[in-house]
């Protein structure tokens, strides 16, 4: 018979500290579920190879290399790649400047990291200013 009770006493002992456990877990607040609505900023910005321009602008806008066929010779101009991070100081248009200078176009290296709000990209009739804020690295613009 007491071995009985012990038994009980004992599963009643587990139960009752797996239902406090259960109930005490730790959450984060979460103010909304709904994506649209939620309070925070964008997605982070990627830089998988390290060299200060982001995935999205090497591979997505500027990746594809640019073709020209000037009559007498055809010309490859090489796109950046997001997997070389020596890929920002190149300078596959010969302008001048590298590809991590066109990247911060209009600011400058001091200030490209720093003042900087948003991601450089914009088309003139989108940005403030009225000018187009991104040069091409492909092209000597």
């Amino acid at each position: 018979m007491r071995r009985k009770q012990t038994a009980l006493l004992m599963t009643v002992l587990i139960l009752s500290s797996l239902a406090f456990v259960s109930q005490t877990r730790p959450q984060a607040p979460v103010e909304n579920t709904n994506p649209g609505e939620a309070a925070g900023g964008g997605p982070p910005v990627t830089d998988e190879d390290g060299d200060r321009i982001p995935d999205f602008h090497e591979a997505v806008l500027f990746g594809e290399d640019i073709i020209l066929d000037t009559g007498s010779e055809i010309l490859r101009i090489s796109g950046l790649d997001s997997k070389n991070g020596t890929d920002n100081m190149s300078d596959h248009d010969n302008d001048g400047a590298s590809a991590l200078l066109e990247y911060c176009w209009p600011y400058t290296l001091d200030k490209c990291f720093t003042d900087r709000i948003a991601l450089t990209g914009k088309p003139g009739e989108l940005s403030e200013s009225g000018i187009r804020e991104w040069l091409d690295p492909r092209v000597a613009d």
